[in-house]
């Protein structure tokens, strides 16, 4: 698992870097300092690896989503600081990255459906 999210942190770092038309798994192989059979091994593709980042992040997100609805206090205010922390996270991963852009119109084209459910999920 540690290996596995290795790869993730690195690619979600050259994604950000380099958008992500400008990464190939052969410079996350040589970056996360892993063999690139041994990438191939855990992510098919790029495209694979590209869900299984937006997938720990959307994770995160929704910890943290979660710490602050169960926070006491008034459900407006609880509502108000899980949708804050939300953006708040979007921002702090995009902030500084040319390709944010990029990224989110890959991110909408091909995790849609992952955004859709943790979309849903903060509807509830």
């Amino acid at each position: 698992m540690q290996r596995r999210n290795r790869m993730i942190d690195v690619a979600l770092k050259l994604f950000l870097q380099f958008g992500y038309r400008g990464v190939s798994m052969e410079t996350v192989a040589q970056r996360a300092d892993v063999a690139k059979p041994t990438l191939y091994k855990y992510f098919p593709d790029k495209e694979a690896l590209f869900i299984a980042g937006v997938i720990r992040f959307l994770g995160e997100v929704r910890a943290v989503c979660e710490h602050e609805l169960a926070k006491p206090g008034k459900v407006e205010l609880r509502i108000s600081g899980a949708l804050a922390a939300k953006h708040k996270m979007f921002f702090r991963l995009m902030e500084g990255s040319v390709f944010a852009d990029e990224l989110y119109s890959e991110s909408a084209r091909i995790a849609a459906q992952n955004f859709a459910e943790f979309e849903q999920w903060l509807q509830l």
